[in-house]
């Protein structure tokens, strides 16, 4: 990997866009292994 390579890639963005980083929140809840388990519904 080259400087430049190294630079772009420290340059690049590391965060969403406001319209990407809205659409997380007002998507449907995630369903993983660790929110279908009835102890975790009861914490």
């Amino acid at each position: 990997m080259t400087e430049d390579e190294k630079h772009r890639e420290l340059t690049l963005r590391n965060f969403y866009n406001e319209e990407q980083d809205a659409s997380f929140a007002e998507g449907p809840p995630l369903s993983t292994p660790q929110t279908r388990d009835p102890a975790y519904r009861h914490a």
